[in-house]
């Protein structure tokens, strides 16, 4: 396994929490606003 490969697979696996993490985000964003 080389250094490349090691690096996309932790890029590959980061990437969906941080997607899921901005949509979280951001919903709590809007719904917050929307209370105030």
């Amino acid at each position: 396994m080389t250094s490349r490969m090691v690096l996309t697979y932790g890029v590959g696996n980061r990437l969906p929490i941080v997607f899921l993490g901005l949509h979280h985000l951001s919903t709590l964003q809007t719904t917050f606003i929307f209370l105030l």
